[in-house]
């Protein structure tokens, strides 16, 4: 993905003569990158990449559900994992949460992270409840994620999940900047 991103951003130098959102410039808005891994109750591991804008935005990779057949390779992290909750606290202090469940043997359902831009206003209550409702709603969409076996390689599919988020995010926002659209 890296080299092959970079040549293709090599052909758009050449050609591109509008503005656009670039490889480096997505890279230089990343101020963190973390990882974070735990064990559901049936030892499967949940891992999920998380990057943080120097604006304090966090973008996160979808979770991933592995099989670690030989108990090894990750780090295992310390934030609180439930039955069904996953909580996260980013260096700037805002907290993830998802819901997340175990539907049949190796198949899950998560939902999409709550959280609140600023520490100052989460409410672990809420962000708890919302998190459980992001994942059913999930499931009511036909979202399904299948256990996948713990390979080499893990933290770049992860990484790359969440940098396209990001720079998704920025092609919106470059799109209106250009268009002269104001946000409300």
């Amino acid at each position: 993905m890296e080299k092959l991103g970079q040549e293709l951003e090599q052909k758009l130098e050449g050609i591109s003569t509008a503005p656009r959102i670039t490889l480096e410039h997505v890279k230089g808005r990343i101020k963190d990158v973390a990882y974070f891994t735990n064990r559901t109750r049936n030892n499967h591991i949940i891992f999920i990449a998380i990057l943080t804008l120097a604006n304090g935005f966090t973008a996160t990779s979808t979770p991933l559900f592995l099989l670690d057949e030989n108990q090894e390779s990750l780090t295992i992290g310390r934030d609180y994992l439930t039955d069904e909750t996953i909580e996260f606290e980013t260096q700037s202090g805002s907290v993830l949460r998802w819901g997340f469940k175990e539907i049949d043997g190796g198949v899950f359902i998560v939902g999409k992270p709550s959280a609140s831009v600023s520490a100052e206003n989460d409410n672990r209550e809420i962000g708890l409840k919302i998190a459980i409702e992001n994942m059913y709603e999930s499931g009511r969409m036909g979202a399904r994620y299948l256990l996948q076996p713990l390979v080499k390689g893990i933290e770049k599919t992860a990484y790359n999940d969440a940098f396209n988020k990001i720079w998704e995010l920025e092609g919106y926002q470059l799109a209106t900047i250009l268009t002269g659209e104001k946000n409300d």
